[in-house]
C-alpha cells in the first residue's frame, strides 16, 4: 500500500481524521476532496486525484444514514509536501511484478539502444536500469515493443542477456505531454494502494514525481508529491 516517507519540507507527516462521503476499504490511497463541492472525502480514482488532501491510515466504510455512532471517518497524514510512496506493478492490479527486459543483441552505438521485448508499446519517456543512479538512464524513443534508445549512453557496452527495467516516469521536469514528459503524472492500480507501470507516460493522475526507487521487479517503487493541495500556501 501506499505510505509517507518524508515531507520536502523537512519532518514527517501529520494525522488527521475527516468524515467520508464514499467508503475507504483501504489503507494507504489518496483522499480527495470532490472537485469544487464541499463535502466530505472521496478516494482518488486510478486517474484523477482532484483536491488531494493526503494518504489514508486506516478504512471507513460510508453510509448517508449511519446508525448512532457509526459515522464514517477515515484517518489522513494531510501535510502539505508530504513526500508519498508507492510500490510500481506491472499489471493493472496490485501486487504484479514488472517486466524485466533481456538485451537480445547487444549494443555499443551512441544513443545506446536496448534490444528486447518490452512490456508495452505505450509511449515511454519514463527511466530504464536499476540501482545505481549512474546506470539509471532517460528513455530517448521507444519503439512499439522491440527497443529503446537512452539519452545519455550507460558507461558499460550492453552485451546479450543484459537485464533492465523500464518505468514511464521520471525525475526531470516536464511539459506534461505523454511524449515528453514522465514527472507529472502517475496512474493508479484497480485497488488504488499501488502505482501501474503500464500506463502511457504523461498520462494518469496529475502529481509530481520526487524520486523512482529502483529495486527489481518487485520492490521497485515510485514517490511523488501532492500537487492539488488544499493547504498549499501561495506567496505572491
Amino acid at each position: 500500500m501506499g505510505k509517507c516517507v518524508g515531507n520536502y519540507n523537512f519532518g514527517g507527516d501529520a494525522a488527521r481524521k475527516y468524515l467520508i462521503g464514499a467508503s475507504f476499504t483501504t489503507a494507504g490511497i489518496i483522499a480527495c476532496g470532490d472537485a469544487d463541492t464541499p463535502d466530505a472525502l472521496i478516494p482518488a480514482t486510478t486517474t484523477t486525484a482532484v483536491d488531494s488532501l493526503g494518504i489514508t491510515l486506516d478504512t471507513a466504510t460510508y453510509s448517508a444514514t449511519p446508525a448512532l455512532g457509526a459515522t464514517g471517518i477515515v484517518t489522513v497524514g494531510y501535510r502539505p509536501g508530504s513526500i508519498l510512496e508507492f510500490r510500481a506493478s506491472g499489471t493493472t492490479a496490485s501486487g504484479g511484478a514488472l517486466s524485466i527486459l533481456t538485451e537480445t543483441a547487444g549494443d555499443v552505438s551512441t544513443p545506446d539502444t536496448i534490444t528486447a521485448t518490452l512490456p508495452t508499446s505505450h509511449s515511454m519517456v519514463g527511466t530504464d536500469g536499476d540501482v545505481p543512479l549512474s546506470e539509471s538512464r532517460m528513455i530517448l524513443t521507444h519503439t512499439s515493443t522491440t527497443s529503446l534508445a537512452v539519452t545519455v549512453d550507460f558507461e558499460q557496452a550492453i552485451n546479450i542477456n543484459d537485464q533492465f527495467l523500464m518505468v514511464p516516469w521520471t525525475i526531470y521536469p516536464g511539459d506534461g505531454t505523454d511524449t515528453s514528459d514522465g514527472n507529472t503524472n502517475v496512474q493508479f492500480t484497480t485497488a488504488l494502494d499501488e502505482a501501474d507501470a503500464t500506463i502511457a507516460t504523461g498520462t494518469g493522475a496529475i502529481l509530481a514525481v520526487y524520486d523512482l526507487i529502483m529495486k527489481g521487479e518487485n520492490k521497485t517503487a515510485v514517490q511523488v508529491v501532492l500537487t492539488d493541495h488544499p493547504y498549499f500556501v501561495v506567496v505572491a
